[in-house]
């Protein structure tokens, strides 16, 4: 992602700035971070094959810098974190605006904002941990959509925006479309292990998808790509929204699961896959889920390479003028 290249290209100078002792309550709150044990990120469902598996990633960023500032995917604009440009995107038609708080004995965790994407959740929250609680956020949620448990896929990022508060970003990924409307979603924060609650904050909200809807882009393509590995791979069909463009496959005539994919743009610029979930067992259908690929903008082409990054085939995917399905 885009995000972490920006932050590594940040230029700060450190020359006017004041060294100043740390407070008692810094002092500490460091002193538990040294003593803690590593690795109190968690895993709950992950995607299989090709892609960014699900975890905790948790990040710590002085707030000091403008520049960094600028690309912290906090309350409001939190979406184009994933997205491999830097291209400005308004989603504002899509998310739905929460502004809850819940809270127990470990902290508070308050819920900013939530947009649906095609089978994806984003989920934006803050999280003020209490004293005693040495978790950074309070855990992957579980969600239900109009009482039913879609998740095929889970991950959080975490942000420090101050010595008492953590911004999180959940994204969830669903194994099937969610197509009513309004959803009557019920998110459940809890942490799996080490810092579980016995009380979870938990929200009951109401979101509409229509807008999004409205302009999502089916395009069935039904081809088959041979591969130079002697498998091949038929291409069923792609759906594109505003936030996302999603390849859907089967690999069932292919040795392998693990290949990488790929869409070259009118361009010649490459966009890479953001997160997929790969099968070549009979029956199952595999996805591939891009973000900054407009399928309105020219011919798109899909690559395909194996584990040593060589290409090992590839179609036009999209062509300018195509029809769409609606």
């Amino acid at each position: 992602m885009s995000f972490y290249k920006d932050l590594n290209e940040v230029k700060m100078d450190l020359h006017d700035l004041e060294e100043a002792p740390l407070t008692k309550k810094e002092h500490k709150r460091i002193l538990k971070r040294a003593t803690a044990s590593i690795g109190s990120g968690q895993h709950r469902k992950h995607w299989l094959g090709i892609g960014v598996a699900a975890a905790v990633l948790v990040i710590s960023l002085p707030l000091a810098s403008t520049g960094v500032l600028a690309n912290i995917p906090i309350i409001g604009d939190f979406v184009k974190t994933f997205y491999s440009s830097t291209e400005e995107h308004n989603f504002s038609a899509y998310k739905t605006a929460i502004g809850e708080t819940a809270e127990n004995e470990a902290g508070k965790v308050t819920l900013h904002e939530v947009l649906m994407d095609h089978r994806e959740l984003f989920l934006s929250a803050t999280f003020e941990p209490a004293d005693g609680f040495d978790y950074r956020n309070p855990g992957i949620p579980s969600v239900t959509i109009n009482g039913k448990d879609y998740t095929n896929a889970a991950s959080m990022q975490t942000i420090e925006r101050n010595a008492d508060m953590f911004a999180t970003i959940a994204v969830l990924g669903f194994n099937q479309d969610i197509i009513a409307d309004p959803l009557n979603i019920n998110i459940s924060y809890n942490r799996d292990g080490p810092g579980e609650v016995e009380q979870p904050w938990t929200f009951d909200i109401t979101v509409s998808q229509d807008n999004l809807v409205a302009e999502k882009t089916v395009i069935d393509i039904n081809k088959t790509v041979p591969l130079e590995s002697g498998g091949e791979v038929n291409i069923q069909k792609v759906v594109a929204t505003p936030i996302s463009t999603n390849v859907y496959f089967d690999l069932s005539d292919e040795a392998t699961e693990s290949l990488w994919i790929a869409v070259q743009l009118e361009d010649g610029t490459e966009k890479r896959v953001s997160t997929a979930r790969t099968s070549n067992t009979t029956g199952d259908i595999s996805n591939a889920r891009f973000h900054g690929v407009p399928v309105d903008e020219g011919n798109l082409k899909l690559i395909f390479y194996d584990h040593n990054r060589d290409v090992i085939g590839s179609t036009t995917l999209v062509e300018s003028g195509v029809q769409s399905d609606g």
